[in-house]
């Protein structure tokens, strides 16, 4: 789905204030010039109120500010436009108007108009189209709504107040004031709730048609109670003044004479552009000169402004031919029309929405800007942007307007033709699997016709040769044909570079290099090469559709994924005949082994004893059985190899988080060293001074060095030398030279664990605080590396730049697995691990732990110790299989107790009374907050709540998604209900 349009207006303010006199003016001209505004408002107090639909949320409105103020300054902007209108009628005549009582009379007409257009929103949107037999949402009441009530309140006042009844001028003055008035607000609020650009066209048809009618029907109406000549003079001038008002001819006069004036006025384009009835008023009919050639001049000079200024234009239908003839002319002038073509047609603002949508089938079925504008390079009729194919009012304006546009078919125009074809068919692709799908064989048809004819312009052989290598690609029907289809890429040789598109070459390339592992697949005649090379084939299509959903736009996007899906179920199926005769191939005894055997009684074996438990639950993790943060790892790599003296690191995170394990394979990033590895929480439980803090990190380091160089020439430091701090740091200096000596100055990672015990022990006076000098001191030695690994208060810590030791660090974050390393970490925690896990088991455990390494080794192991019970303890005949039952059986209150080490640490972060408030107040449901629900549960303000959220988020117990607010582990949040239970 495209995205929700960016808002590029002047700012629009968080609430209307009825206090302020330019708010009402603000809202007149959203209302009748510009409708997309008014939903860009209604969006921003509320993005989830705004989608939202029936009479509940209507209501829910009221308690809002911000939409309490807009009905207020509706109210009141009515009331003076009701007034307004009844002064005119009466000047029109010379007559005067009976004030006395009019001001009661025009509150409760403006009250009750303006109150039967919010409620009869809903109608608005059913009956311009945004809904067949779905309720419109909030919006629709709101902006249809205050659009038509504004209306009704005029037109209730005219006819309480009766002004100057009896009077047979008054059949034309009061036909005028009722038909110009309803006529405008009513087609408006057809484009008010008809979405982005068909209420436009719908409305304005609609308004006419209902002028026509009604004006009928008054005239009959007033002719049989007031006399012929009265109801042929109101019918008369209403109908014509609905027509008038409904087309918005009233407003053209004004907006012809604006354009003479910019032309004299403003001389620079941007500055004639930003002010031309095209942009400021959406709702406009009749043809508007000179934006077209404003429009290409911006093209030239800024293209994004230009571009923004093109999607507002395209946005009218009434207006769209100045976006296509601005657009084809200047495209036709470019030195290289499809490098240009490429660069409009993949422009990010063109993933939008053309205007904002409003209920919910829009936002599944509305158009993107791009769709739009492709379609009229194209030279297609724009039945796409209509979500109700059976109303082709858009289409009768496309047609309106088709004499204005640039309609002679240029090679340009026939390949926009076939990606705006393919634009409108990429869900039937991405559901498409079948090698004869039906898409197959238009596409035969309708691909030669749209690339061949660019190969006349600079890049067209790479963009018709692209096209033909794909539609062969569609076109593989069998296993054989994924083999041969590398042949058919060798024109990519003779490409001249730079690429126009890098990434569709790129693609290609990589599908030929599957069709070659497939074609090694072909000619090996060893089962285990065979196996190999599908394999490879498989993992790279894996992988290319990661980067084809990443790297590549609409429309090429879906037709390479549908390649990609269609070669994916070929080699499937090779695959699993592969398979098959592997296994008719396999003894009794090593079908048994591998446990891939027929099971055809209702017995089933189990193992000859209890399986054996690998997981590793609050202990550093040592290789084999260290899995994943090789992102970690890569970053620690690149800081050591910027400088000679690189910056020593601090690695962070909440306990269990894996810091102690990463420490402790360093060599990971630094192949060929010795770590030493040291525990200062323990370390420092009994020291009493600085001398015995060093000792103690003397004794760590010798052991190391000894263990990974066991012939090294090394003393043990003595202890009867590291008496005071002045001898303790000379002893300890001259046992860093003896190591250095050993070492050969290959270096030495030292590798400082729970560093925040340093900060304890110095504030307790155990520890002289120039321990950060010496050590500060030590990092500057190039042979000798420092990396620190502690809390998040360690990260806070090291931003106090007013403590020198922290001066030449870089802090990395140890935060939460990435799934692909919690699913290895799960289901191959050893090398030889041998049992399986349901699918839907392994997808449980991430989404309960949410990718903590402590949490998933503590679920793993209890449900592994859960699956030894049911088959040893209690004989249960059963599948050797850990399923989401095994899963759902540990997920319970011995967890939290078993792990009150993770819980507990997480919790001890969160001191201040407040943040724990909030925590207690989330944890009581498990879908997320959004930002006002938490200020209204709260109370809390939305500053106070947002520094709360936030600090939360960056100790990784809170998460953002999509303006949301959530627990990053769900567990945690149990374990806060859990914890308060009494």
């Amino acid at each position: 789905m495209p995205n929700f349009p960016t808002y590029y207006g002047p700012p629009l303010p968080k609430a209307l204030n009825p206090l302020n006199p330019a708010h009402y003016w603000l809202v007149l001209k959203w209302v009748f010039f510009q409708p997309s505004r008014f939903k860009h408002y209604l969006y921003q107090i509320d993005p989830k109120l705004y989608r939202t639909a029936g009479l509940r949320p209507l209501l829910k409105t009221l308690r809002l500010p911000a939409y309490r103020n807009l009905y207020l300054i509706a109210l009141i902007a009515s009331f003076l436009t009701a007034v307004g209108v009844v002064y005119a009628t009466s000047a029109m005549q010379a007559t005067p108007v009976r004030w006395s009582g009019l001001l009661l009379v025009v509150a409760f007409g403006v009250a009750l108009g303006v109150a039967l257009g919010v409620v009869g929103g809903v109608w608005v949107g059913v009956a311009g189209g945004v809904a067949v037999g779905v309720v419109g949402g909030v919006t629709v009441g709101v902006a249809g709504g205050v659009a038509l009530g504004v209306a009704l309140g005029v037109l209730l006042v005219i006819v309480a107040s009766g002004v100057l009844l009896g009077s047979v001028a008054f059949g034309m003055a009061f036909g005028v004031a009722f038909g110009m008035t309803f006529g405008v607000a009513f087609g408006m609020a057809f484009g008010m709730a008809g979405g982005v650009t068909s209420g436009v066209a719908r409305g304005t048809a609609v308004s006419v048609a209902y002028g026509v009618v009604l004006g009928v029907a008054f005239g009959m109406a007033f002719g049989i109670a007031f006399g012929v000549a009265f109801g042929v003079a109101f019918g008369v001038a209403f109908g014509v003044a609905w027509v008038i008002g409904a087309s918005r001819l009233i407003f053209y006069p004004f907006e012809l004479l604006w354009i003479g004036l910019l032309r004299l006025i403003a001389h620079r384009p941007s500055s004639r552009l930003k002010y031309h009835p095209a942009l400021w008023d959406e709702l406009a009919i009749w043809p508007l000169p000179g934006c077209g050639a404003w429009v290409r001049q911006q093209l030239n000079s800024n293209f994004e402004a230009a571009l923004r200024t093109t999607v507002v234009v395209a946005a009218n239908p009434f207006q769209c031919w100045i976006a296509q003839r601005a657009l084809s002319d200047w495209l036709a002038v470019q030195s290289d029309p499809l490098a240009t073509l490429h660069l409009l047609m993949y422009s990010t603002p063109l993933d939008e929405y053309l205007l904002p949508p409003i209920a919910h089938v829009e936002f599944r079925d509305f158009p993107s800007a791009r769709v739009v504008l492709l379609g009229e390079i194209a030279q297609q009729q724009m039945s796409g942007r209509n979500i109700d194919p059976s109303n082709d009012t858009e289409r009768r304006v496309w047609r309106l307007t088709r004499s204005l546009r640039r309609m002679q078919p240029t090679p340009l125009s026939q390949f926009s033709a076939m990606l705006y074809f393919f634009l409108l068919t990429e869900f039937a692709f991405k559901s498409a699997l079948s090698a004869e799908h039906p898409l197959q064989i238009r596409l035969k048809e309708i691909l030669p016709q749209g690339y061949e004819g660019v190969r006349v312009y600079p890049h067209g052989n790479e963009v018709a040769d692209s096209w033909s290598s794909l539609i062969n690609f569609v076109e593989v029907a069998s296993f054989e044909q994924v083999g041969m289809a590398h042949k058919q890429l060798n024109w990519i040789t003779h490409l001249e570079q730079p690429y126009l598109a890098p990434e569709i070459i790129d693609t290609l390339e990589a599908l030929g290099d599957v069709s070659r592992s497939v074609a090694v697949c072909l000619q090996a005649t060893s089962l285990p090469n065979k196996t190999i090379a599908l394999n490879q084939a498989a993992g790279g299509l894996q992988e290319l559709s990661s980067y084809v959903e990443k790297e590549l736009w609409p429309p090429e996007r879906a037709v390479y994924l549908f390649i990609i899906k269609n070669w994916q179920s070929l080699i499937a199926a090779e695959q699993g005949r592969l398979g098959e005769s592997a296994l008719r191939q396999m003894s009794p005894s090593e079908r048994l082994a591998t446990g891939l055997v027929d099971r055809t009684s209702d017995v089933w074996q189990r193992p000859a004893k209890p399986l054996a438990n690998p997981y590793i639950a609050g202990d550093p993790v040592m290789p084999p059985l260290f899995v994943g943060r090789r992102d970690i790892f890569t970053k620690i790599a690149e800081i050591w190899r910027a400088k000679a003296i690189p910056d020593s690191i601090i690695l962070y995170g909440h306990r269990r988080m894996g810091k102690s394990s990463i420490l402790r394979n360093l060599d990971q990033a630094a192949p060929g060293r010795v770590i030493a590895c040291v525990n200062l929480q323990g370390e420092t439980s009994f020291v009493a001074s600085t001398a015995d803090l060093l000792l103690a990190l003397a004794d760590r380091i010798f052991a190391e060095v000894k263990r990974a160089r066991p012939n090294a020439v090394l003393t043990q430091p003595p202890t009867d030398q590291f008496t005071t701090p002045a001898s303790a740091q000379i002893q300890f200096n001259r046992f860093m030279e003896q190591v250095r000596a050993a070492l050969n100055d290959t270096g030495l990672i030292l590798a400082l664990d729970e560093f925040e015990a340093i900060e304890e022990a110095v504030r307790d006076g155990k520890v002289g605080k120039e321990i950060y000098q010496f050590l500060r001191a030590k990092t500057q030695e190039p042979w000798i590396t420092v990396v620190f690994g502690g809390l998040h208060t360690l990260d806070e810590m090291s931003r106090d730049y007013a403590q020198p030791f922290y001066g030449s660090y870089q802090n990395i974050v140890v935060s939460y697995l990435a799934p692909e390393d919690a699913y290895h970490l799960i289901t191959n925690p050893t090398p030889d691990f041998t049992v399986n896990y349901e699918p839907a088991a392994v997808e449980r455990i991430i989404a309960a732990t949410g990718g903590q390494p402590y949490l998933v080794q503590l679920v793993c192991r209890d449900a592994l110790d859960h699956l030894n019970h049911e088959l040893f303890d209690e004989h249960k005949e059963r599948e050797v299989k850990l399923t989401v039952a095994d899963v759902e059986a540990v997920l319970g209150d011995d967890l939290f107790r078993r792990g009150t080490g993770y819980f507990d640490g997480v919790w001890t972060q969160v001191s201040e009374p407040a943040q724990r408030a909030l925590l207690h107040c989330m944890a009581q449901r498990d879908t997320p907050w959004t930002l006002a629900e938490l200020t209204t549960q709260t109370h809390l303000t939305a500053d106070v709540l947002r520094h709360h959220l936030e600090l939360a988020q960056r100790r990784d117990i809170l998460r953002q998604r999509d303006d949301v607010w959530e627990f990053c582990v769900p567990l945690m949040r149990k374990w806060i209900i859990w914890r308060a239970r009494p």
